[in-house]
C-alpha cells in the first residue's frame, strides 16, 4: 500500500481493521487484522479513500498540485506534517472546494470548549508547501486548548522554510489559546516565508482565558493576530480581517493586532482591518493595534557579522476598528516599555501623512461613504 501523506490516500477495511505502522527500510507498514472469530476463508476488503485529488492527477507539483476539498483531506495534512513529519517542502497544495468543519457551538459563545481541529505545523514540524486556497472558504473550526504552553494556534499551526499560504478565507470559527495565535496562522518565520490574500471574516473570535495561566506567575495573553499571531521575518500582503478579540477580565495583554500581534523584522503590506475589535486591557500602555500590536527589530547573520533588520509596514489601512476603546490613531500599538525597548520601533507609525504604517482607510473612501471602495486594496487577486 502506498504511505497516505505521500500519495494522498487514506485506508479503510470492511471486515476487519487496518492501522499504519511506519515506515522502515523505505517501505510504508500496515498492519491489517481480521475478527477474533473469523471463519476460515473471511476476506477484509482495504478500501482506498482518495482524499487530494490523485485520481485526477494531482501529484504535488506547481502544475498538477493535490486539490483537498473535505475535512478528512485537510486533517490528513495535519497528520502528514505533525505526526509522521513528512516534508512539505516544494509540495503543492490547493483547495477545490469550501470546507465547512462540523460543529455544536457558536463562534461567539464564551462559554464553548469545543475543540475539532488540530492546526497544521508545529513549531518543530512547520509547515513548509505550497498553499493555495483558491479564494475557498474554510468554516467552523473550533480550537479549545488548554495545555500550559498552548502555543501556535490557527488555521495553520506554524509555518516556516519558505512556505507560502495564499488566497483562503476563514470564518465561523472560534480559537481560545494564549499565545501564538493567529486567523491564518499562529507563527510565520524566514525572509521567504508569506501570507498572502487571506481574509478572517467578522464571525472569527480569538479569545483567551486565564485558566490557561493558572500555574503562571507572570500571566499574559500575547502574540495574537488576525492573520497571523507572531511573525520573525516572514511577509504578510493583501490581506483583511474583521476579527473580534475577546479575553477574561485580569489577564494583561500586549503584542495584539487585527492583522498581526508582533512583527519581527517582517514586511506587513497592502493590508487593512475592517471592524476588528479589542476590549479594554488592564495595562494602557501595553501594545494593541488593529494593524499591528508592536514592531521589533530583529538580527540577521551575514558571514561573521549580525546585522539589524527593521520591522517594514507599508500602506495598511483601517476602519471601524475599535481597540480597548478608543477609534482613533489605533493602527499600531507602541513597546510595552519604550524607552528602555532598544529593539522595539517607537516611531510614530499612527501619522495619517505617513503611509509607511497604519492610517485611516477613510483615505480609500469616496468622500467617507463609498465602503465598495475596500475591495480594490492592491493587487488583491483570488488567482
Amino acid at each position: 500500500l502506498d504511505n497516505p501523506a505521500v500519495r494522498s490516500d487514506t485506508y479503510t477495511a470492511a471486515g476487519g481493521t487496518i492501522a499504519y505502522g511506519g515506515k522502515t527500510d523505505g517501505a510504508y507498514a500496515y498492519t491489517i487484522e481480521v475478527p477474533a472469530d473469523a471463519a476460515p476463508g473471511h476476506v477484509v476488503t482495504v478500501i482506498r479513500d482518495n482524499l487530494w485529488g490523485m485520481g485526477e492527477g494531482g501529484d504535488g507539483t506547481a502544475e498538477h498540485p493535490y486539490v483537498i476539498r473535505t475535512c478528512a483531506g485537510l486533517d490528513l495534512l495535519t497528520w502528514s506534517v505533525n505526526d509522521i513529519h513528512e516534508d512539505q517542502h516544494g509540495v503543492f497544495f490547493e483547495l477545490g472546494a469550501d470546507i465547512a468543519y462540523p460543529h455544536e457551538t457558536a463562534w461567539d459563545d464564551a462559554t464553548s470548549t469545543e475543540n475539532n481541529y488540530t492546526p497544521i505545523g508545529t513549531r518543530t514540524f512547520p509547515f513548509s508547501g505550497h498553499f493555495n486556497g483558491k479564494g475557498h472558504t474554510v468554516s467552523g473550526i473550533r480550537i479549545y486548548d488548554s495545555r500550559l504552553k498552548n502555543y501556535y494556534q490557527g488555521f495553520f499551526g506554524v509555518i516556516n522554510h519558505g512556505a507560502e499560504v495564499r488566497n483562503v478565507n476563514i470564518a465561523d470559527t472560534r480559537i481560545t489559546a494564549a499565545t501564538s495565535v493567529g486567523g491564518i496562522a499562529g507563527s510565520i518565520s524566514q525572509s521567504n516565508t508569506t501570507s498572502q490574500n487571506c481574509n478572517v471574516k467578522a464571525d472569527v473570535c480569538i479569545h483567551a482565558t486565564d485558566e490557561f495561566f493558572s500555574n503562571m506567575a507572570n500571566k499574559r495573553t500575547n502574540l495574537r493576530g488576525g492573520i497571523v499571531g507572531g511573525s520573525d521575518g516572514g511577509t504578510i500582503s493583501h490581506c483583511t480581517s474583521a476579527v473580534k478579540f475577546t479575553c477574561v477580565d485580569g489577564i494583561p495583554w500586549d503584542g495584539n493586532g487585527g492583522i498581526i500581534g508582533r512583527n519581527r523584522g517582517g514586511i506587513v503590506r497592502h493590508c487593512l482591518a475592517l471592524g476588528v475589535s479589542m476590549p479594554t486591557h488592564l495595562k494602557p500602555e501595553n501594545s494593541l493595534g488593529a494593524i499591528v500590536g508592536f514592531n521589533n527589530i530583529t538580527w540577521e547573520e551575514v558571514g561573521d557579522d549580525e546585522v539589524i533588520v527593521r520591522p517594514i509596514l507599508e500602506h495598511n489601512y483601517y476602519a471601524d476598528c475599535t481597540i480597548a476603546g478608543e477609534t482613533i490613531n489605533v493602527g499600531c500599538g507602541i513597546p510595552i516599555d519604550p524607552d528602555t525597548s532598544d529593539d522595539c520601533i517607537t516611531a510614530d507609525l499612527n501619522d495619517a501623512d505617513n503611509p509607511d504604517g497604519a492610517v485611516p482607510a477613510i483615505v480609500l473612501l469616496d468622500g467617507g461613504t463609498n465602503a465598495c471602495a475596500f475591495v480594490g486594496i492592491e493587487g488583491q487577486t483570488t488567482n
